[in-house]
């Protein structure tokens, strides 16, 4: 409401869009366009200002256009989300970004189904799977959580990659049933 009040803009809606910039998610780097969980946000800035001011003012920049949702936390990246499937209808178009995963390009979309990201990625810490969704948790040195996102017919529709692991906290293990040590062998 005070940037609102005093006609202050915040400084991403000032950021120009670089042309040819490529969208690229590196799931061995945990990374989206080279920037990893905790690097300044400001290293997003070619990808333009972001598509909705209201959700910048809680820190999430939106590139609906794009399916790439950033947390920002302190001024720096806290999470990211790719979107292949809009199933919140927030208007997220599917993700048309490079996926790399060691080295090699990865057809990722919304026709890959559970079974063959187990074989790309391998078995994750937990699968959970409630009347709505299966999300695959992935555990991480550093902290980073991957939460996979399929639907009912197991196909996928968005990664989140986390720098605080929903994992990480007893109660939300006990509400997933989770019924296995903590932490994980990290992968």
């Amino acid at each position: 409401m005070f940037d609102k009040v005093l006609g202050k803009k915040h400084v991403s809606t000032l950021w120009q869009s670089e042309p040819g910039f490529k969208i690229q998610l590196e799931l061995d780097r945990h990374a989206l366009c080279r920037c990893r969980i905790g690097d300044p946000i400001e290293w997003l800035s070619g990808l333009g200002p972001p598509e909705d001011s209201k959700a910048l003012r809680e820190k999430s920049y939106c590139y609906y256009s794009r399916g790439v949702e950033i947390g920002e936390e302190d001024g720096k990246v806290a999470d990211f989300s790719v979107f292949w499937v809009d199933y919140l209808e927030q208007g997220f178009q599917p993700f048309e970004g490079l996926v790399t995963f060691r080295g090699r390009t990865v057809e990722l979309d919304f026709r890959t189904q559970e079974k063959e990201f187990r074989s790309l990625f391998g078995d994750p810490y937990w699968r959970d799977q409630d009347q709505e969704e299966i999300i695959l948790f992935y555990e991480f040195q550093g902290d980073i959580e991957w939460q996979v996102e399929f639907t009912l017919q197991r196909s996928l529709t968005a990664i989140i990659v986390v720098c605080h692991p929903l994992m990480a906290d007893a109660e939300q293990r006990e509400r997933y049933g989770v019924s296995i040590p903590w932490p994980p062998r990290r992968q």
